[in-house]
C-alpha cells in the first residue's frame, strides 16, 4: 500500500505538493480533475468512485 503511494506521488509530484497544475483549457483541467479522483479512488480503495469514473469494461491486470 504504502509503495503505491510513493509511486503515485512519484509520478504526480503537483499530488505530493498539492500545488495545481497550469493548464489553459477547461477540457485539460477536467482531465486532469478525473485523474486525480481515480488515483485517489485506487490509493483508498474506493470501489463507489472507482465505477464511477471507469467504463464498466475497464480492468486492472496485475
Amino acid at each position: 500500500m504504502l509503495c503505491r503511494v510513493t509511486i503515485t506521488l512519484s509520478i504526480f509530484p503537483a499530488l505530493a505538493f498539492g500545488r495545481e497544475i497550469p493548464v489553459q483549457d477547461r477540457n485539460e483541467r477536467a482531465v486532469l480533475r478525473i485523474e486525480h479522483d481515480w488515483l485517489r479512488a485506487l490509493v483508498v480503495r474506493d470501489r463507489v468512485a472507482l465505477d464511477r469514473i471507469l467504463a464498466d469494461d475497464f480492468f486492472i491486470r496485475t
